[in-house]
Order: C-alpha cells, then structure tokens, then sequence
C-alpha cells in the first residue's frame, strides 16, 4: 500500500495524459500543480486512481488544457476522492476541454471536489458514488460553462449527504445548469444546493431522490 506523490515544478506539455498517477494497492495517490498542464486530444491533463486509499488533486495556478478531460480522479473501492483547486482554471472561454472539466468518482467514499471555474463541451464537473456512507461535497469559486451535459452533475447511491455551493455562474447550452440525485434506497443524508450566481441551460437545477423509501430532505 505505497503512497503516490507527483509534484512537476514546471509546466507540462504531452501528446497524450499530462499526469497519470495510478496504484493498483490500497495507497493514496496525491498529484500537486502551480503551473500549466497540457494534454493531448486523447488524453486526460491530471488523472489519479486508487482502490481504499484517497486520490488527490491539488492545482494553485496555470491552466489543464488540450485535454479530453481536464482532472479525472478515480476511487475504485472504499476510498475518497478529492479535488483542491485554489488557482487556475480548466480550459478556456475560446477554447475547452473538448469533454469534461473534472470527473470523480468513488465505490462507497466520500467526494469532496473545490474548483475553480471550468470550460468544458460535454459536461463541467461529476460526481458520482456507487454505494457505501460517503457523503458528497461540491463547491465552485468560479463559473462553469459547458455545451452539452449538466455544468454540475452529482449522483449518489450512498446513504451520505451531496452539498452543492457556488459563487459563480453555472452554464450548459444545451444540458442542465445543476443536476443533483440520491439513488440510495433507504434513507440517506440530505441533498442542498446553494448557488449564488446565475443558472442557466436547458434545463436550470434538478434535484430528485429517487427512493420511495428514502426521507431525506432536499434544501
């Protein structure tokens, strides 16, 4: 159960992944980055993946660029997720990640994903978990805009809660602005979405919860 630490002190320009952290163990995988990251048309700019252990995305400055998907954490099993962008930002207005700004994902951790803002084509931030007691936590510091798929889009068959804030605005052309659901059977955390800018697309904020059996509230 090694650890994974990837720190570039420089910007990062490939054809492919920008930065690929991956262990097949139980260890955490942690990628830190200040500056740009470039991918290429098939590649992911910042992908890290682990099985219990948590996979970490610092970023504090540049710009994840050129990339199918601009941050893509991954939890296989039990572990959490989570994304710290103090700085920076995913793509541009002129030109996007030509898929996704951030997709994470957990078996039955938790997710705790803070942006900055996002320019996408097919979706700006994803969240989702399988199973499990995770809660969910999305804040962005910024605005998305994307084309197709939802600007913010958190799913969770787990018992924990999903809290969406934001500051920003929140913009798919042709999707949904906010799209938030509990898939859990019984009942589970509650499911809150603040934002304070403005929501736009298709559709503005959906938020449902699926189970007839689960009491949770939604705020």
């Amino acid at each position: 159960n090694a650890n994974i630490l990837v720190n570039p002190l420089g910007t990062v320009l490939t054809s492919d992944f920008g930065i690929s952290a991956t262990t097949a163990g139980g260890g955490n995988v942690t990628v830190t980055t200040s500056n740009d990251v470039s991918g290429g048309p098939g590649g992911v700019g910042i992908a890290t993946t682990t099985t219990s252990g948590t996979a970490t995305v610092n970023v504090s400055g540049g710009t994840l660029s050129g990339a199918v998907t601009g941050i893509k954490a991954d939890a296989t099993t039990s572990g959490n997720v989570v994304i710290n962008m103090t700085g920076g930002q995913i793509g541009t207005i002129g030109t996007p990640v030509s898929q996704s700004g951030i997709v994470a994902t957990s078996g039955s951790g938790s997710i705790d994903i803070t942006s900055t803002s996002v320019f996408a084509g097919t979706g700006g931030i994803s969240s989702s978990i399988a199973g499990g007691t995770g809660n969910t936590a999305i804040t962005l510091n910024g605005n998305v805009t994307t084309s197709l798929g939802a600007g913010i889009s958190a799913v969770s068959g787990s018992t924990g809660s999903i809290s969406i804030g934001v500051t920003g605005d929140t913009h798919s052309t042709n999707g949904t602005g906010i799209f938030a659901q509990e898939t859990a059977a019984t009942t589970s955390g509650n499911l809150t979405i603040n934002s304070g800018g403005n929501v736009s697309g298709f559709s503005g904020i959906v938020a449902s919860i699926t189970g007839a059996a689960n009491n949770a509230n939604i705020l």
